[in-house]
């Protein structure tokens, strides 16, 4: 039998594909200092004060407009600048050099020109899609097996195809750095790999119509967590509200067929152990959590006493919260109630971890520790 051949997507790297759930910068809400209640702050009438809301709001989206069509000028002429330089050293370099212009210029992100588009529809994104949900599958059942994850050849090669496709991209997007992942921050290759995945998650159904409309859907428009750096908690709890909206932001749009294989495929841990190594630990109580925690943050034997207080309140917690969904719904939770339970648990445990950086005696490498988070999820067993 042929061996699999070497994987080259470690899942390091892997976790970093969680760029794929593609960046809109947050919007300052209206209730700024600059907006309505602002203006309400600082003394004016209601009245008056929606009227001075809308002047700026008008005069706001006017700047907005010059400045953007400087920007578009400055890119033209920087094009122009660089075909004529081009033209004049070398002919044969003038298209190159048109290329160049064009990558450096504007938005990258934005960027959808019928270049990129012809690109980014040569990759076979189903394939890529496929091998990466197989290789999530995989680790789901090598970690409740207590084994290390197998791979076969056709998932090798498809997370294989799926980094050079990755790398590919980065360059012909003229990005420069290690991180060939922030390809997938251009909106048109997040729209290619979360098209892809709804066809694999429907068995191929959807259609093109259907896509339209679910593009406009936080489902496309998403901001992730730092993944690198920050709490792994916080990161889990993202990617779990981000995997309810497969069904809430696709509800109305999808059939209900398509919908029932979406809600099947989708548990709240999706992706989870791939984009942001989930993990799970198995508890019997406060005083395991108690060593786990004084293990995992290397905190010091003469702080236990600490610990244990927050182990005993947040494992008490834990338990009558389980209790409360085991009571309602029996020991197999309906999916919804199973993401309400997962997210309200992680809140407590975000919220229990939080209280030990502020109640222990920690040096800058164990406070570093306890951002990032203790590295699983505490589940209580008898």
């Amino acid at each position: 039998m042929q061996k699999a051949p070497l994987l080259l997507v470690p899942l390091g790297a892997l976790a970093a594909l969680v760029l794929v759930f593609v960046l809109m910068k947050k919007r300052e809400p209206e209730g700024g200092m600059g907006g309505p209640v602002g203006i309400l702050k600082r003394g004016g009438s209601t009245d008056s004060a929606a009227a001075e809301s809308a002047r700026l709001r008008s005069e706001n989206e006017a700047l907005r407009k010059e400045v953007e069509a400087a920007r578009r000028r400055a890119e033209a002429a920087e094009m122009k600048l660089a075909e004529a330089s081009a033209e004049a050293a070398s002919p044969e370099k003038a298209a190159d050099a048109k290329k160049a212009a064009a990558k450096k210029g504007g938005d990258w992100k934005k960027r959808r020109d019928a270049e990129l588009e012809a690109k980014v529809k040569s990759m076979d994104w189903r394939k890529n899609t496929k091998g990466l949900m197989d290789y999530w599958k995989e680790l789901e059942k090598a970690r409740v097996e207590g084994r290390a994850p197998r791979m076969d050849p056709d998932m090798a090669e498809a997370l294989t195809q799926l980094q050079k496709d990755a790398a590919e991209l980065y360059e012909f997007l003229g990005k420069e750095g290690k991180n060939m992942w922030d390809a997938f921050n251009n909106e048109l290759v997040q729209e290619a790999w979360m098209d892809a995945f709804l066809h694999e998650l429907t068995g191929g159904s959807v259609t093109e119509d259907q896509l339209s409309r679910l593009r406009t859907t936080a489902l496309y428009r998403t901001e992730e967590p730092n993944f690198q750096d920050g709490s792994l908690l916080e990161a889990w709890k993202w990617l779990i509200e981000h995997n309810k909206s497969y069904t809430s932001d696709t509800a109305g749009v999808l059939t209900p067929e398509q919908l029932s294989k979406v809600a099947q495929s989708v548990p709240p841990t999706f992706m989870l152990s791939v984009y942001a190594q989930y993990a799970e630990r198995n508890l019997s109580g406060a005083g395991a959590v108690t060593d786990y925690w004084l293990d995992s943050f290397k905190v010091p034997a003469d702080q236990r006493a600490a610990v244990e207080s927050v182990a005993g309140e947040f494992t008490k917690q834990l338990a009558e919260l389980t209790q409360a969904y085991t009571s309602q719904y029996g020991s197999t939770l309906p999916r919804d109630a199973d993401f309400e339970l997962r997210l309200k648990a992680l809140e407590l445990q975000i919220a229990a971890e939080n209280k030990l950086a502020q109640t222990l005696q920690l040096d800058a490498e164990q406070l570093k520790k306890l951002t990032k988070g203790s590295g699983a999820v505490i589940k209580l067993v008898n």
